[in-house]
């Protein structure tokens, strides 16, 4: 909101606890930006509340290492109308830069990237990074999101 995109939010959610006697607030509040231009896609970016980040964390036990992914490398967005997409982006990302034909940045050890859709349309696609020789070179695709699985 402060940089000027539409931003609905802060949103804070809550789950039922002991056996739905009590809410508990979830240790983050969430900012949901609206839908990029022609696409349904639409970024929502999440704050954590003092130590929430300590506490989701520990919470968090995905089954992604259980099928041999360790992390996320990169994500690859193509939206359908990037030229209008990019004052928002431009916005929420600063540190975007050109590569190409692709606009990147770098967050932490992933690369996030958006570049113009050769066939107007929304697609996602995701790079993970596996330890286990048995998970590299797998691929999946649902929709308009792909994912692929390389050595790490």
């Amino acid at each position: 909101k402060k940089v000027g995109v539409r931003a609905r939010g802060p949103a804070v959610l809550t789950y039922p606890a002991m056996f739905g006697l009590l809410r508990l607030e979830a240790p983050y509040t969430i900012y949901y930006l609206p839908n990029f231009p022609d696409s349904p896609l639409q970024l929502a970016l999440m704050q954590y509340k003092p130590r929430g980040r300590e506490t989701t964390q520990a919470g968090l036990t995905p089954n992604a290492s259980e099928h041999g992914i360790n992390g996320i490398r990169r994500v690859e967005v193509e939206l359908p109308n990037l030229e209008e997409s990019m004052d928002m982006l431009m916005k929420i990302f600063p540190d975007l830069r050109l590569e190409g034909e692709t606009w990147v940045m770098q967050l932490e050890k992933q690369r996030l990237g958006f570049l113009q859709s050769a066939e107007n349309k929304t697609r996602i696609k995701i790079t993970t990074i596996a330890s286990q020789r048995s998970a590299v070179g797998r691929a999946f695709r649902i929709d308009n999101l792909e994912v692929n699985t390389i050595g790490g």
